[in-house]
C-alpha cells in the first residue's frame, strides 16, 4: 500500500493493524477518526509527518496474521468475527469490570476520589454499550447478512426496502464517538490507567482491565467503522443499482 498525505488513516490501519500503534504514539484517533486524511490528522494532532510517514512504512512490514485473516472475510463472515471476538469480550468484562470498580470505590475512594467518577462512568458505559451491541446484533447486522445473502442469488433491493442504512450507520458511528471520548476522558483522568504505589491487587487489576477493555473498544470499532459499515454502504449501493 502506497501511504499519501491524502491516504484516510483507517484504511492504514485496515492494511495492517500494526499502524494502530503508530498513530497512537502521534495522539491521532485510527477508530473513530479513521474517515480523516493523514495530512489532516497531523494538522489536527500537531504531529510530525515525515516521522509518521517513516514508522508506518516501518510498520507495514511487519506481517500481521489477524489483519490478513480479517481481508479475506466476506461481510458476514465479518460480522460474525466481530461479534465473537469483540461484542463477547464486552459482554464478559462488564460483570467484573463493574464489580472491581464498586471495590476499589468503597476501598480506595478517600485517598483516590477520582475512582467515583471511573465507577460511575463505567456504570453509563455500561448501559450505552450494552443497548448498542443489541441494536447492531438484531437490526443492522441482520439486514447486512439478507443484502450478503441477496447478492449470492443475483437479486436486487426493490423500492419496498424500508431500512435505511444511512440513518442507522450515523447513529451508530456516534454512540462510538461518544463511548471513544467517555475511555479518552478516563484515561486522561488516570494518565493512561497508571496505578498508583498506595493500592491493593484489585486495584492493580482493574485499571489493567479497564486499559484492556479501551483497547479492544478500539480495535472493535476500527472494525465496523473502516470496514464493516462502508462494506454495507457499498453492498446496497450495488444491490439498488
Amino acid at each position: 500500500m502506497i501511504i499519501e498525505e491524502k491516504t484516510i488513516v483507517g484504511n492504514v490501519v485496515g492494511e495492517n493493524f500494526k499502524t494502530a500503534k503508530v498513530f497512537e504514539s502521534k495522539g491521532i484517533d485510527f477508530c473513530c477518526g479513521g474517515n480523516q486524511s493523514i495530512a489532516d490528522a497531523c494538522k489536527e494532532n500537531n504531529a510530525d509527518m515525515e516521522s509518521l510517514f517513516k514508522e508506518l512504512h516501518e510498520a507495514m512490514l511487519e506481517f500481521d496474521p489477524e489483519t490478513d485473516f480479517i481481508k479475506r472475510l466476506d461481510p458476514s463472515e465479518l460480522i460474525d468475527y466481530i461479534i465473537k471476538r469483540h461484542h463477547s469480550f464486552v459482554l464478559e468484562q462488564i460483570p467484573q469490570l463493574s464489580q472491581l470498580l464498586a471495590k476499589i470505590a468503597s476501598v480506595h475512594g478517600d485517598a483516590h476520589p477520582e475512582v467515583f467518577m471511573i465507577r460511575d462512568e463505567f456504570e453509563q458505559a455500561v448501559i450505552a454499550l450494552s443497548s448498542h451491541l443489541i441494536d447492531e446484533e438484531q437490526k443492522l447486522f441482520p439486514y447486512i447478512k439478507m443484502m450478503v445473502e441477496m447478492q449470492k442469488e443475483g437479486k436486487s433491493l426493490n423500492s419496498n426496502n424500508d431500512f435505511d442504512l444511512k440513518k442507522t450507520l450515523e447513529g451508530l458511528i456516534d454512540e462510538h464517538i461518544a463511548e471513544g471520548n467517555r475511555f479518552d476522558g478516563l484515561s486522561k483522568l488516570t494518565n493512561n490507567f497508571a496505578i498508583p504505589v498506595d493500592v491493593c491487587n484489585t486495584y492493580v487489576v482493574s485499571f489493567k482491565s479497564l486499559k484492556a477493555f479501551q483497547d479492544d473498544l478500539h480495535k472493535h470499532v476500527h472494525l465496523e467503522n473502516n470496514l464493516l459499515y462502508p462494506m454495507a454502504v457499498t453492498l446496497e449501493e450495488n444491490l439498488r443499482s
